[in-house]
């Protein structure tokens, strides 16, 4: 009994591995594009497999687990007949065959490192999954790997790592109405333990090239990609001086030219800081008569320093509008620690005074001599050591602005769409900013994948309706150039300098940058999961308003919620297609339908696993000889004398079946150590007395 009770104890503590192979190998045939594949729907029924194996253990302790899982399997499959249905259980069982193997002494000593190392390696070709939580998986399995190897005594607290992690991550905390702060900084110090370990795991394996899938976070890329999965890492930090708050910043890393079907490529060449568009600017604000005050509403100079925490790239992320870096050379790849210190120009593009300078006529460029006097008077800074006179003549030229202008990928209704759009729009900015209103009217989503697509930006627009910023940042480079304004892709952060000054994963960000004539680049904002530029302008423009920003996210914002849009706003309804438009009444009922009809079919399930476990071992009993039946009885017999002690029975019991246990015992031992043979009145006779002693216990 003894060692039933540990193998027992064993198997409920290895049971967090168990789960753990199956995230990681739910994962991997989720994003290896497993057609019908739910990852919902393969735990369920995998946990439902995993104690139906504990429930066996417990009564038979022995080996008939994954019989059982098969048959229940195949009465679901039957019952079910639905091929979603049927692929995720047969996805289960194959994952529940898996761990039988490797329950086996002889494979599983090396079984679980082969398997952990196998799954690792695919994992990290296919699954665009969370790094964190994947990362404390592969470690909790690697170090049952090991543990198994090693020593078998202590294999079974190799779960105890998992257990902590999963508690910890899983485990929401309140504010109200429990006030446990002693608690809540041990768990948050725990917490951050953990996502730190996993962060250096994650950073580490990012150094041998692999990349670890499609999750939130700074890409050199400007290639469209899959669904893409959040992940919380501080990738930089960037530290403004103190009273420069409540702002939010486009850090850039670089920008793209060139679109095709795959996305975004051939990036500008960025060796060393550009300040070109200081020149454009400073005219800008020159002609249109802007004094060190009016100046002061919507720009500043400022400087922060900037450090590389968990990432890696060739990139300088810096600032729009950047003036001066502490790096004379840009080149070659940076990694954790690389710091710099910057000045830049912070521009709040949402003031009506820099609204103006996009309005203003043309205008001929002053001399290199006036804006640098206009530059001191303005900003109380040197020109020169920005711009020379003839980096500021060569500024001033007029450039070859073609391959900005590039709309291969503009099909028909795109054109059309887009004239629309901007019909009776009398400027560029003015074209630029209805183009960035009608897309935020799309729905953002991460979990859209156009990869495959002919012409992802044709699919956003018109079939799909919704996506994330890549998304919406094409489809707006796109539809300006269509407009005849040049127009590029930029990514890097969007970073909210209200919250901290760590940069996170979270915060990268596409977005499309117009080229305005007589300004220069100008960037936008389509996204709608992100506050545009008259949501967060910190000059004398709107108020902050988050209240209409969180409700437009929430929910497509009717006409009546979109009420104090800007005068002259031309409004263009999304086209909708056929698929959608039914109603939420009929909605409700269909999936109250299909919930309840789901309910009775589980319902209908387990009744048959019980009939088709009592049938089993039914027949089992049947097909065995009388000497193993006698075995059977007197081991179930022998069980119960351990949990219950067979003194204490004893005294529940009459003289009569004291008497009938003691010659069942006699006979038992005759069989057992003097070879006699079992006839069917002893057979019969342990089964009634097995009963009896059933139908007693709970008395006792």
């Amino acid at each position: 009994m003894l060692t039933r009770k540990k193998a027992t104890i064993e198997f409920f503590m290895v049971f967090p591995i168990y789960i753990a192979l199956s995230l990681v190998v739910g994962g991997l045939l989720l994003h290896a594009g497993l057609k019908d594949f739910v990852m919902g729907f393969f735990l369920c029924y995998f946990v439902v497999f995993i104690n139906l194996s504990i429930i066996i253990k417990l009564i038979y302790n022995e080996k008939l687990d994954i019989v059982i899982c098969i048959a229940v399997a195949t009465v679901m499959s039957v019952m079910f007949r639905d091929k979603v249905l049927i692929i995720n259980i047969l996805a289960a069982l194959g994952t529940m065959l898996l761990i039988y193997v490797l329950r086996d002494k002889r494979i599983g000593r090396f079984g679980w490192i082969i398997t952990t190392v196998t799954i690792f390696v695919l994992w990290q070709f296919n699954s665009n999954s969370d790094p964190r939580y994947a990362a404390i998986c592969f470690v909790a399995l690697g170090f049952y790997s090991i543990s198994v190897l090693l020593k078998k005594d202590i294999r079974y607290f190799a779960a105890v790592p998992l257990i902590i992690a999963l508690v910890t991550l899983f485990t929401p905390i309140k504010d109200e109405p429990y006030q446990w702060p002693l608690l809540r900084g041990a768990i948050q110090s725990v917490k951050n333990v953990c996502g730190r370990v996993s962060d250096e795991v994650v950073y580490f394996f990012e150094g041998l090239g692999f990349s670890g899938g499609d999750y939130s976070g700074y890409s050199e890329s400007g290639k469209v990609s899959g669904s893409v999965t959040d992940y919380d890492r501080e990738e930089v930090e960037f530290v403004n001086p103190e009273g420069v708050r409540d702002t939010t910043i486009y850090l850039k890393g670089r920008s793209y030219t060139y679109l095709d079907k795959t996305g975004f490529s051939e990036e500008e060449v960025k060796d060393k800081l550009d300040t070109s568009w200081l020149a454009l600017y400073l005219n800008a604000m020159y002609h249109n008569d802007y004094n060190k005050y009016e100046a002061a509403f919507f720009s500043r100079v400022v400087t922060s320093d900037v450090t590389y925490k968990y990432i890696r790239t060739e990139d300088t992320i810096m600032p729009l509008s950047s003036l001066e870096i502490s790096k004379s050379n840009l080149k070659g790849k940076k990694k954790r620690g690389y710091n710099y210190h910057i000045s830049y120009m912070l521009i709040d593009y949402g003031s009506p005074y820099f609204k103006k300078l996009m309005k203003q006529e043309d205008y001929d460029y002053e001399n290199y001599e006036t804006i640098a006097e206009y530059t001191r008077d303005v900003y109380s800074i040197d020109l020169d050591r920005f711009l020379s006179p003839e980096e500021y003549e060569d500024a001033l030229r007029e450039k070859d602005m073609t391959k900005y202008l590039d709309t291969s990928m503009a099909t028909d209704r795109i054109v059309s769409l887009t004239e629309e759009i901007t019909e009776g729009a009398e400027t560029d900015y003015e074209k630029a900013c209805r183009i960035e209103e009608y897309l935020r009217q799309y729905e953002y989503s991460k979990s859209v994948d156009l990869s495959d697509s002919e012409n992802y930006i044709d699919d956003f627009l018109f079939d799909t309706q919704k996506g994330y910023c890549i998304h919406y940042a094409s489809a707006m480079v796109l539809m300006l150039r269509a407009s005849g304004i040049p127009a590029k892709f930029s990514i890097g952060y969007k970073h909210d300098e209200t919250d901290s000054s760590a940069v996170l994963g979270s915060e990268a960000h596409a977005w499309p940058e117009a080229y305005i004539s007589g300004y220069g680049w100008v960037p936008f904002e389509p996204t709608v999961r992100y506050l545009s530029a008259d949501d967060t302008t910190w000059g004398l423009g709107k108020d902050y308003n988050r209240d209409k920003y969180d409700k437009r996210f929430e929910k497509k914002e009717d006409e009546a919620s979109r009420g104090d849009a800007e005068e002259g706003y031309h409004e263009v309804d999304i086209p909708v297609s056929d698929s959608v438009g039914s109603s939420s009444g009929k909605e409700a009922v269909s999936t109250f339908r299909k919930i309840a009809w789901y309910i009775i079919l589980m319902l209908a399930a387990l009744f048959a696993i019980l009939v088709i476990v009592v049938l089993i071992r039914y027949i089992r009993y049947r097909m065995m000889s009388d000497e193993d039946r006698l075995k059977l009885n007197m081991k179930h017999i022998f069980d119960i004398f351990s949990l219950r002690g067979r003194d204490k029975l004893e005294e529940k019991m009459d003289a009569e079946k004291k008497e009938e246990l003691e010659q069942l015992l006699d006979n038992y031992r005759r069989v057992r150590f003097r070879g006699d043979p079992a006839d069917s009145d002893v057979v019969n006779a342990s089964r009634k007395m097995r009963r009896y002693l059933w139908s007693i216990r709970k008395s006792v």
